[in-house]
């Protein structure tokens, strides 16, 4: 028979052993629920993932519709879409000419003349410089340029050597991505983001669209162009440039000025880039897609020249 000091003992064991087992249990309760919600995030993210495939598939048709629309309500003289945004419930669509930005496979063509090439290599260093990167337009060309260009073998062995311990190696050719300027030595920390914002690698024209371009890009290239930049910045919000030498009538620019900025200039574009976000309520999604039209046919057929995801990501709660 068990004495009280026995019975009490017992008891003690027993209920240790209960609370055990209840905290034992309401872990696997707790770990059981917390992988259910994380089953169901899982299960909301992939549906909401899926969804923006599809609204991105049908923004790619759009985009192509708004380009053909854009055209057929250009004006006599051909000037083409400046921008155009389009937003309906969770997607948004910005087409924007390519010309509106600085072509950095520009650097590789030896058609222009010294002068002229030299203006577009300042202004891609100064535009670089306001992000205060460490590369240079020489490192930019290094990766661009092909191996057998003139090239000396010391020359090939120290650029070879800014990319010993890489997982890549230069190029060697064109760029096909405005991003692959991240993978050139010196480049490796700006911001996607901002390369996107001020670079193009599309198109064999590398002169800028003056009613579009940004004024950073427009003043880079033609710093002669900052004392009449109020007039120019109102003239192409107000109405736009139909006509170059709207330059030497609206905005009274000088001949000579005129003359050294007009073979960098146009009013048309035959590339567009169009920009698909769409925003789920815990899914984000950024498309890139770049169009091709001819600027004085609203006949010819809108062409797509590539397309590419630039973001898909979770939406922070």
């Amino acid at each position: 028979m068990l004495s009280i000091g026995n019975r009490q003992r017992v008891s003690g064991a027993i209920l240790v052993l209960v609370l055990v087992t209840l905290l034992l249990m309401s872990t696997v309760v707790l770990h059981v629920t917390r992988q259910a919600v994380s089953m169901a995030e899982e299960h909301i993210f992939l549906a909401q993932s899926v969804q923006a495939g599809l609204q991105a598939e049908a923004a790619r048709d759009l985009a192509v519709e708004l380009l053909v629309a854009a055209g057929q309500g250009a004006k006599q003289d051909g000037t083409p879409l400046a921008s155009n945004v389009w937003e309906q419930g969770e997607v948004r669509i910005t087409v924007l000419p390519v010309n509106a930005k600085l072509n950095l496979n520009a650097l590789r063509r030896t058609s222009d003349t010294l002068s002229q090439l030299s203006r577009l290599e300042q202004a891609i260093a100064l535009v670089l410089s306001e992000a205060s990167a460490a590369g240079s337009v020489e490192d930019i060309l290094d990766w661009m340029s092909p191996e057998e260009e003139g090239r000396s073998v010391f020359t090939r062995r120290r650029i070879m050597a800014r990319y010993e311990h890489a997982a890549y190696k230069p190029r060697n050719g064109p760029l096909e991505r405005p991003e692959e300027l991240l993978l050139v030595h010196g480049f490796e920390r700006l911001d996607p983001a901002w390369v996107r914002e001020f670079f193009t690698v599309w198109g064999q024209d590398d002169r800028v669209n003056l009613n579009v371009a940004p004024r950073i890009i427009l003043l880079a290239l033609f710093p002669e162009l900052e004392p009449y930049w109020p007039a120019i910045d109102r003239h192409r919000t107000e109405q736009g440039f139909s006509r170059p030498d709207e330059l030497l009538t609206r905005i009274r620019l000088p001949m000579d000025v005129y003359q050294r900025v007009l073979p960098r200039i146009s009013l048309n574009a035959d590339l567009f880039e169009a920009l698909v976000e769409i925003r789920q309520p815990a899914w984000y999604e950024l498309h890139r897609i770049i169009l091709e039209r001819e600027p004085f046919s609203e006949d010819a057929p809108v062409r797509i020249l590539a397309a590419d995801v630039l973001e898909a990501r979770i939406l922070a709660k």
